[in-house]
């Protein structure tokens, strides 16, 4: 937990995103189950499938964006989560 916190404050983002911590066999447990694929990199980075995972008020599953990773395209993905966020929430 401390090493996310460390990385998280070390780039403004403390308080403003909710992530997973536990034991690795607890994380890989969670990780199967949504499909992510995920590796502990030798420095205990992990690197890990970029999704979003829209949820409905009611817990269940209702929208999936596998991202990308180039920078440039973060803008359109955005757009479509928060098109998809709008629905959920009419």
């Amino acid at each position: 937990m401390q090493d996310v916190r460390g990385w998280s404050d070390a780039r403004g983002l403390t308080a403003r995103w909710l992530f997973l911590t536990g034991s690795a066999t607890l994380l890989k447990t969670v990780w199967k189950a949504y499909g992510i694929d995920a590796e502990v990199e030798p420095n205990g980075d992990v690197t890990h499938t970029p999704a979003v995972y829209l949820v409905d008020r009611r817990g269940r599953e209702r929208w999936l964006l596998l991202s990308g990773n180039d920078a440039r395209g973060l803008t359109a993905e955005a757009d479509v989560v928060a098109r998809h966020i709008a629905a959920l929430l009419t």
